[in-house]
């Protein structure tokens, strides 16, 4: 992963997960894209979004609230998920 957050860090603008995964020299597929998905989700200092994947030094204000809140829309997904399984397997019993 500190290869990858070194990459961005070069990098003042956003980058393509293509670019990432050409220089990975990981496929272009869904898979590929899967795991550079689980790599970033791993770092500390990079953000993802519509534009691509960037380092937190390059990283504006605007970027950062956009991040925060996909993840915590992410995050109140999850639990509701959790809740309605719950709720579902109560059923059962």
């Amino acid at each position: 992963m500190k290869w990858l957050e070194d990459f961005l860090k070069a990098r003042p603008l956003w980058v393509l997960a293509c670019d990432i995964l050409t220089k990975a020299k990981k496929p272009i597929t869904e898979d590929g894209k899967r795991w550079l998905r689980a790599v970033a989700s791993e770092s500390e200092w990079m953000i993802s979004g519509n534009r691509g994947y960037k380092h937190v030094i390059h990283s504006n204000q605007d970027e950062l609230d956009v991040f925060y809140a996909r993840l915590g829309s992410q995050i109140a997904a999850m639990k509701n998920r959790i809740e309605a399984v719950r709720r579902n397997k109560a059923t059962l019993n």
